[in-house]
């Protein structure tokens, strides 16, 4: 073998080696500790949950740890997949005599790897988007039009993802360019799908969460403020995060041509398993944190809490008497002359701010019921 053959293959071969590198190996880096987190995640929420012994504590626990373990087997298959361009398509590739049979046996074990792939993104994307409508429809009391909605939505995506899969099974990059137009725009139909989804999601969180606020600023002091604010907008975050990574997703696959390449490809290692971790996430930091927006579909409309509670006026003389008419179900409204025959001796009844208090306090508690109904 001549020098200028040997330095052909090792061309071929640092070539090679690049291209696995910057499309296969970086990006598997990243993926491994986004699914490093999602196991210590996991694990501290199976820990928090598994004494719940509710049937929806017991749904969410089966859909956290069903989409832990599609990110799994996605990421052990970007490992195959790295594992056989590293070493049989290396070995192949500096062979002197080019075997064409053991070429098809790589190409079909890289295929049916992808295809794999292919099915199990899909999945994690089409339950993500029907997670997060679930959450919505929770949110506003599961109104018809909203599941009607889900179910649309579930559908569509479901057929949109079939399309991809078969299309990414027969589309390879000998195919005609009218082939890869349209698997293109078959995927990124998928993309901005999912990104309407979360964007509207998001925003009718974000109206939910706005809306109980106007109702009940007036009626909290300062200290509870700080306290309920971060709970009300920590889900609205959350949201316009993922959403915003969605859109740079999409923008990436819409102009990839003229992008950076490396960029379009290490944006699915990390976009499908944020996409797994999404609803897991949500579920913890909301029950860390405590949701207000899951107690604000229980708050009767300022209309409503007009007609049954009149507030009580003071006269000049009588200043204690005076008492705003609470909106919080849980809040009470009392009279201060009446005595209660439940307090000792000398004891003063709780003003009508403490109560509001306590009462915000207690239901802080109880979030983990409401959020395990999403």
């Amino acid at each position: 073998m001549d020098s200028t053959t040997c330095n052909a293959r090792l061309q071929t071969a640092l070539a090679l080696t690049r291209r696995v590198s910057d499309q296969r190996l970086f990006p598997l880096l990243l993926e491994t500790i986004l699914t490093t987190i999602f196991t210590v995640a996991l694990v501290y929420f199976v820990c928090q949950r598994w004494s719940h012994k509710s049937r929806s504590s017991r749904l969410t626990l089966f859909f956290a740890v069903l989409m832990y373990a599609l990110a799994v087997v996605l990421w052990a298959l970007d490992v195959r997949i790295l594992n056989e361009y590293m070493y049989p398509t290396m070995a192949w590739e500096l062979s002197p005599t080019k075997d064409r049979a053991q070429e098809e046996v790589l190409l079909n074990v890289l295929n049916d790897a992808q295809t794999a792939q292919n099915v199990i993104t899909q999945a994690i994307y089409v339950m993500t988007d029907v997670i997060t409508l679930w959450r919505v429809y929770v949110v506003f009391q599961k109104p018809r039009w909203l599941l009607a909605l889900l179910v649309f939505t579930g559908l569509v995506e479901t057929g949109f993802s079939i399309s991809v899969v078969y299309l990414a099974s027969v589309t390879t990059p000998a195919s005609s360019a009218h082939q890869q137009d349209v698997y293109r725009a078959s995927y990124l139909t998928v993309g901005v799908s999912t990104t309407i989804c979360q964007v509207f999601s998001s925003a009718m969180i974000g109206y939910k969460a706005w809306s109980h606020w106007r109702e009940i600023k007036e009626f909290i002091n300062a200290s509870a403020s700080r306290r309920l604010v971060p709970m009300l907008l920590l889900i609205v975050e959350i949201g316009a995060v993922y959403s915003a990574l969605w859109i740079w997703f999409n923008l990436i696959w819409a102009y990839n041509s003229s992008w950076n390449e490396t960029a379009f490809y290490w944006s699915d290692f990390y976009m499908v398993t944020l996409a797994a971790m999404y609803p897991t996430l949500v579920i913890m930091l909301v029950a860390a944190h405590g949701s207000i927006v899951e107690r604000s579909f229980q708050l009767p409309s300022r209309a409503s809490a007009m007609e049954i509670a009149v507030p009580v006026i003071a006269t000049v003389v009588d200043r204690e008497a005076v008492m705003m008419p609470s909106l919080h179900p849980f809040s009470e409204i009392r009279d201060d002359k009446k005595p209660d025959a439940t307090l000792s001796a000398g004891e003063k009844a709780p003003d009508n701010e403490t109560v509001l208090e306590m009462s915000f306090s207690s239901i802080e508690g109880d979030i983990a019921r409401s959020v395990s109904m999403v």
